[in-house]
């Protein structure tokens, strides 16, 4: 299998509700060393090595001169150091020549930004974690709608497209053959045929792209804390094992759609990806592919381990394996090609589909 990676320059935005709450940076700053531990999810004896790397020989306290290094250090440490080693154990595993591996670094600075959802501030840091999903798919209960006019309905187009590219041909990159241009050739024609030509469709966002979900996917969060974020407790319901298919109103009778299957974000503790907070319409107007979102157990439902045989954990792991093996056997029935099933995820979403990738079983 390909492997497509997408990553922006400030993912560590999800923690900087910290750098900005008075109460909060004044506790951190009483006891940094305990609170960098915990955030950073490192053992106590490393963290004078990680101050000393961000901060030299200065006072390591948050301060408004130095927020951007804290958020530096958030996003280096919690998302792209494993990013780092998810690609390093890729490349030393998989013949890339024959299965690729690609990485794209999202810069689109555009007006929404998932920062004030996750922190409740409505400050601008630039792209951040999930910021690049605002271009696959629509958030109507979060976000508005792109004018079709704007640059970012076209940088969405791009995306999207990418994104289908690679589920379709392992590649995320459609190249075109230029024709080439040399003395000789010129000399005898007189041109060169050079001009690209696009196939863009304007689409207006006032259509039904699926039927009513059979039954209404709910928040299925349970109760429990979470520190440093712009929320302190999460309540929701177990019940929460739903799978969702969106494929496109107009398609050919009897032509197999390539399959995408998303797993949401969350820390595997929560969830966005019920109906009216995702929409993959952005993926149905191309009527080239079908969209799986999958709900499945979280906290301690679903990752809750006593060490042995009486709660062995990973249960949301095998609610999402399950998903995939009800995709393998039933897609069909939707026109899907169960032979070209790439799995996506953001977060916790795309640690899933990284360990779907190293278990045989779900291979």
């Amino acid at each position: 299998m390909a492997l497509y990676v997408t990553f922006t320059q400030n993912d560590g935005n999800v923690r900087a509700g910290l750098l900005f709450n008075e109460q909060q940076r004044s506790d951190f700053n009483l006891n940094v060393d305990k609170h960098l531990a915990d955030i950073l999810d490192l053992d106590p004896k490393y963290i004078r090595s990680v101050k000393d790397y961000y901060f030299y020989s200065e006072l390591c306290q948050i301060t408004d001169e130095n927020l951007w290094t804290f958020l530096e250090m958030f996003t280096t440490r919690l998302f792209h150091q494993s990013l780092y080693n998810t690609v390093k154990c890729y490349v030393h595993n998989v013949d890339t020549q024959k299965y690729p591996i690609s990485i794209d670094k999202f810069n689109f600075n555009g007006p929404c930004h998932f920062t004030k959802v996750f922190t409740g501030y409505d400050v601008n840091l630039g792209p951040g974690f999930c910021d690049d999903l605002l271009y696959l798919f629509r958030f109507p209960s979060h976000f508005p709608d792109f004018d079709y006019k704007s640059v970012d309905y076209q940088m969405k187009n791009i995306y999207v497209d990418t994104h289908i590219n690679f589920a379709v041909t392992g590649w995320p990159n459609q190249w075109f053959d230029l024709n080439v241009c040399d003395e000789y050739y010129f000399e005898k024609y007189g041109f060169c045929d050079f001009q690209i030509y696009g196939n863009q469709t304007q689409v207006v966002y006032k259509d039904v792209y699926s039927q009513a979900t059979v039954e209404p996917s709910n928040y299925y969060e349970i109760d429990q804390k979470v520190y440093y974020g712009a929320y302190s407790y999460i309540k929701g319901d177990e019940d929460c094992l739903y799978l969702s298919v969106y494929r496109p109103c107009n398609r050919k009778p009897h032509e197999k759609l390539p399959v995408i299957v998303y797993f949401g974000f969350g820390a595997f503790a929560t969830d966005y990806t019920s109906p009216d907070n995702l929409s993959p319409d952005y993926f149905m107007d191309t009527e080239r592919v079908i969209v799986v979102v999958v709900q499945s157990r979280l906290g301690v439902f679903g990752y809750l381990s006593s060490g042995d045989t009486h709660c062995s954990g990973n249960f949301g792991l095998k609610d999402q394996r399950l998903a995939l093996q009800w995709v393998n056997s039933n897609i069909g029935a939707f026109q899907g090609d169960c032979d070209c099933v790439t799995l996506m995820g953001a977060g916790s979403g795309a640690t899933s589909a990284v360990y779907h990738w190293l278990n045989h079983d779900t291979s």
